[in-house]
């Protein structure tokens, strides 16, 4: 069980940081930075920064600054959403099933006594029955010296 949850993270990982890295490479061709771009939520960062306009098309200066102020910010609060959202509670859990395989298993309980007698089978319809010896109270009172006289 903690080897699936350790390839789930793994994969997790992968296509986060793979897709992640495709679009930065994407943000730098188009002329944006693409340091806010790695960890930008995987497939939502990949379409947000394909639907964004090159940086040259760009008319006035104004314009661009404004494109490149908003995808700097789309990337950024996407990767502070994934660092926070995802990748922090996955190393997380990932540590967690670490620690749990490494942790020591308790011994097991001792046995609890059983009181004293012979088990014997009866009959198949009865089940089996456990003859303890008579206590004190269910023994037949002996006769006693002073009792005779």
């Amino acid at each position: 069980m903690q080897i699936v949850a350790l390839i789930v993270v793994v994969v997790a990982f992968s296509q986060l940081l793979g897709l992640g890295l495709v679009s930065a490479v994407i943000a730098a061709r188009k002329g944006y930075r693409p340091w806010f771009w790695p960890l930008s939520l995987g497939p939502v960062g990949f379409v947000l920064i394909l639907m964004k306009p090159a940086l040259r098309r760009a008319t006035t200066p104004e314009e661009r600054e404004h494109w490149e102020s908003s995808a700097d910010w789309t990337g950024g609060v996407l990767s502070a959403v994934t660092f926070l959202g995802v990748l922090l509670p996955a190393m997380f859990l990932m540590v967690s099933f670490l620690s749990l395989s490494a942790a020591p298993v308790a011994p097991a309980p001792r046995p609890v006594p059983i009181r004293s007698g012979s088990f014997e089978p009866s009959d198949a319809s009865q089940g089996a029955t456990l003859n303890t010896p008579a206590t004190d109270l269910e023994r037949k009172p002996e006769a006693s010296s002073s009792d005779s006289l």
